[in-house]
Formats: C-alpha cells, structure tokens, sequence
C-alpha cells in the first residue's frame, strides 16, 4: 500500500490472526481456571487474591473482546486485496474496542490496587478495610473516564469503495469515524 502514512494494520492481522485467537481461547481458558480455584479454595481469595480475582474478571472480558474481533471477517479492501481491518475497528465495532480498552484499564487499576492495598494494610493492619470499598469506585471512575477520552479520539479510516469522501475535516478521499 504505497503512499500510506498509517501503520500496515490489515498486513499485521491477517499475518497473525490465527495466533490473536490462540492466544485469546489461551487467556479465556487461564483466567476460568483462576476463577475456578478460587471458588473451590476460598482462602486463596484473601487480600490481595480478591483484587486478583476482579482483574481476572476484567481480562476475560478483554480476550471475549479480542476474539470476537480476530473471529469477524472485515470486508476485504480491493486495493490491497486484504481484509480491511481498520475500517473494522474505526466503525463496525467502535463500540466493543471502546470498552475493551476500558477493562483493559480496569484490569490494570486492580493489579496497581493489590499493591496499594498490601501498603495500606502495612501502614495500619488493625483496620485493614478503611480504603477498601473505594476500590471498587476508583476503579470504575478510572475506566469509565478512560473510555471517555477514547471515545473522543477522531480516528482515520478509509472510506469504502464507492463512498466517496465522508464524514468529517479529513483529507479528500479519507473519512473520519465519529464518536
């Protein structure tokens, strides 16, 4: 694809699709296990297994995410003759990357919460839960302000063969995806 000035995404996921869903039915099949363990061995949920616990949660939604995504066909770009992955993300499912990154961030805030949480409990072990149910609100703030942000990021896409030029200020011949 001469004379473009993006990354060569849809070279990259049709080169690796097949190890995208590998390794998402790897991470789905790891994280049930871990929820699994921990509701047939309850003491392993003490702190900071719980916060572990909820970040599990949030990466199975993540891989859910990841693999719906590595699953769908895209139309496939004439030009190029491959799959058209970023008009995939930028308008098909907007939606789903959205909230994908946000419990990517989710996940994320409760891995940095275990340590916060193991300071907290350090600085003052006679009352342990004085920060605890903030976690949970914290954590929700954190991830629904991020997906706030990213929903507010114009991305480019190219427009569809026939379309002409499309939504927003872009360059003549390109289209930007609205939020």
């Amino acid at each position: 694809m001469a004379g473009r000035d993006s990354f060569p995404l849809n070279e990259f996921v049709a080169a690796v699709r097949e190890d995208i869903t590998a390794w998402c039915i790897a991470a789905i099949v790891s994280s049930a296990l871990l929820l699994l363990v921990y509701s047939a061995l309850p003491d392993v949920r003490r702190t900071p297994g719980w916060q572990f616990l909820f970040s599990s949660i949030c990466e199975i939604y993540v891989a859910v995410g990841f693999l719906v995504l590595s699953l769908d066909e895209a139309q496939v770009d004439p030009v190029s003759g491959l799959p058209d992955v970023e008009r995939m993300l930028c308008a098909d499912y907007r939606v789903l990357v959205i909230t994908v990154l946000a419990f990517d961030a989710a996940a994320n805030n409760w891995r940095l919460l275990m340590y916060v949480d193991l300071i907290v409990v350090y600085h003052n072990p006679f009352r342990p839960n004085t920060a605890r149910p903030l976690y949970h609100v914290l954590v929700s703030l954190t991830a629904l302000a991020w997906a706030t942000a990213i929903s507010q990021v114009r991305v480019r896409a190219r427009p569809r063969v026939g379309v002409g030029v499309g939504l927003g200020s872009g360059p003549p011949g390109r289209r930007m995806c609205s939020g």
